[in-house]
């Protein structure tokens, strides 16, 4: 799973817009791309239980959820 790949996940799971591909691009350094694609999959989850989300806190909730990813 390619930058690309999570960034059309994110627009297809949320009606929020994604944020910056540089945003993908470091969490992809940081993390496997299945542990950020467990984040984007959270941050729909969460955003559908609470029926809003603002960017700044899907993208906080996405980090909040692959940091935290058991290892």
């Amino acid at each position: 799973m390619n930058t690309q790949d999570l960034v059309a996940l994110w627009e297809r799971l949320l009606p929020l817009p994604a944020p910056p591909e540089r945003q993908f691009a470091l969490w992809l350094e940081m993390h496997a791309p299945q542990i950020v694609r467990h984040g984007v999959l959270e941050t729909a989850k969460k955003y559908t239980i609470l029926g809003a989300m603002s960017e700044d806190h899907a993208v906080r909730f996405a980090s909040k959820c692959m940091n935290q990813f058991p290892r």
